[in-house]
């Protein structure tokens, strides 16, 4: 059985919370331009007890020197894109090196291994309502595929998610949900249009938001997911 699967949805829950009530050191995993990390920046007053202290690319040319250097924190960024085994290996040396005690993925485009997911409780936000489910138990949208299945299945809405980061993929606690982005004509023919107007307009308010109440709140397992958050 894998580390995470030894672990229940309450317990890893649990894990995170605890984490978050000691003033944490916290790591950013990022993939791509990171506006979702920058937007996470941007608003660390909001939690000011959060220590973010780096920021881990899995890749060159991603948007993390600029965020490290205008944030004052240390950055893992590799010459050339790291593959599975890589990742695994110089995620966890950083982590250890760092004294990192909590992730946030921000646009990090790989999939986390259980060690990582079990002794570093994270979050990470997603582009579609990950609280409904298919009979299997098994998040309908989850996935990369995520916006178009919500198109495909002709939803009238769709909500972003802050989920518990453990596997499989998208598969953890949801901590919260946006409130609905109304699906319009432009969007249905272009799923790029809805996305990005999903990361625009409800994940980067969705996230802060999270973090923020988890700030402020002394918050239990059974408080999520938060609904309609921002």
């Amino acid at each position: 059985m894998s580390l995470s699967h030894q672990m229940n949805h309450n317990q890893l829950a649990g894990h995170l919370l605890d984490v978050l009530r000691c003033s944490p050191r916290i790591t950013i995993l990022m993939s791509g331009v990171g506006t979702n990390a920058g937007r996470l920046l941007a608003s660390h007053w909001d939690y000011c007890r959060y220590q973010f202290i780096s920021i881990f690319a899995d890749r060159p040319g991603t948007g993390a020197r600029v965020l490290a250097k205008h944030h004052g924190m240390s950055l893992f960024e590799p010459e050339q894109r790291l593959d599975s085994d890589r990742l695994t290996q110089e995620l966890s040396r950083w982590l250890e090196h760092t004294r990192t005690e909590m992730l946030l993925c921000a646009g990090f485009m790989r999939v986390l291994p259980d060690n990582i997911c079990l002794y570093w409780p994270g979050l990470n936000v997603h582009p579609a309502d990950l609280t409904i489910r298919l009979p299997d138990g098994s998040a309908r949208y989850g996935g990369l595929q995520a916006v178009p299945k919500v198109i495909a299945d002709s939803q009238l809405f769709v909500r972003a998610s802050v989920h518990l980061i453990r596997n499989p993929v998208d598969d953890g606690m949801v901590i919260s949900t946006s409130r609905p982005l109304w699906i319009n004509a432009a969007m249905k023919e272009n799923p790029r249009v809805l996305h990005a107007k999903l990361r625009q307009e409800r994940e980067h308010r969705l996230y802060p938001a999270t973090l923020n109440f988890l700030h402020d709140n002394d918050a239990n397992v059974s408080d999520f997911p938060l609904r309609d958050l921002a």
